[in-house]
């Protein structure tokens, strides 16, 4: 995600060296998001072998939004790995081709800011409104809120992908690009600025909703004058998020003092690639919190982790 307003604030300068969408050409962008592809993918086993294997797991909200927001994750970090791939080796795709990936990783990305503000929401319902929980987590709603945590991420990448195929002639998106970066895709430049605008006013409702949400629970627990296990636990996943979040965040606050210095000290050119070193690894550690967090260190799913390899009979977590 970071990598788009990157672009932007970056050649908006008019500098020259790597760039951030080149930096994902290199060899050091391509080992990183193939590890990061296989543990994601490791963990998002391991939870759907959970969920396959305890009825008590599959009938928990969070745990059906924290599946989807893996298998976010690794489509994302596979897209990002392929992408990656092409600049490294440098082969050749199709401009179409090329398209099509881009619009995966967007809509993997804001499949899971929308599977973030979900689960808090599903926490601000289990402490504020608890009587009423059950009828709102059913079984039909469930379904319309995975189907709309998997879908409504794809209007935007999916609109602007048909926008900018049609308004280029044949020839040009049927054609081969040697580079798979937005600035090699976008030809208007407005189109940037739409996608950066367009995706930013969805950043910003995820996160007011999360910080909503965590405000409400902290008056619950204040209001009732004690903090209950469950108002404890919502809690801690409404500030895990707002943690990840804020990760999502910093590297673009980095680039930015970083920019904003470099007009008054040319010395600090020679930091940029341990800078996008570094918005790589935040980047890609912001995302390990969920598996890490949400799936192996759960309280429910410290009993399966180990006889995740056994077969048997459905496990009864521990109470």
């Amino acid at each position: 995600m970071q990598s788009q307003l990157l672009a932007k604030i970056t050649y908006g300068g008019n500098l020259t060296g790597l760039q951030p969408n080149e930096y994902e050409s290199t060899l050091t962008y391509l080992c990183m998001k193939g590890l990061a592809t296989v543990f994601s993918a490791l963990a998002s086993c391991f939870l759907f072998s959970v969920v396959r294997r305890c009825p008590r797991i599959r009938e928990k909200v969070r745990f059906i939004l924290l599946a989807c927001i893996m298998a976010s994750e690794t489509t994302c970090f596979c897209t990002l790995f392929i992408i990656s791939a092409f600049g490294v080796f440098s082969w050749s795709i199709s401009y179409l081709g090329c398209s099509f990936l881009r619009v995966l990783s967007n809509t993997t990305n804001n499949a899971e800011l929308y599977g973030m503000a979900a689960m808090c929401l599903d926490r601000y319902l289990a402490v504020c409104h608890p009587l009423l929980y059950d009828a709102f987590c059913s079984s039909k709603n469930i379904l319309r809120s995975v189907l709309f945590v998997c879908l409504a991420p794809l209007v935007v990448p999916c609109s602007l992908f048909l926008l900018q195929n049609f308004l280029l002639d044949s020839q040009t998106v049927l054609g081969l690009v040697d580079n798979c970066s937005f600035n090699h895709l976008e030809v208007y430049p407005w189109m940037t600025s739409v996608r950066l605008g367009l995706f930013s006013v969805q950043f910003l409702a995820c996160f007011l909703i999360i910080c909503t949400t965590y405000v409400l629970v902290v008056k619950e627990g204040i209001r009732a004058g004690a903090i209950s296990s469950v108002n404890h636990r919502a809690r801690r996943t409404i500030l895990f998020h707002l943690v990840q979040l804020s990760l999502y965040i910093l590297p673009i606050v980095m680039y930015l003092v970083y920019y904003s210095l470099l007009g008054t000290s040319p010395a600090l050119f020679p930091i940029l690639p341990h800078l996008q070193m570094a918005n790589t690894v935040i980047f890609t550690l912001a995302q390990i919190i969920n598996p890490v967090v949400f799936g192996l260190c759960a309280e429910e799913m410290k009993p399966f982790v180990p006889a995740v390899l056994r077969r048997g009979r459905q496990v009864v977590p521990r109470s």
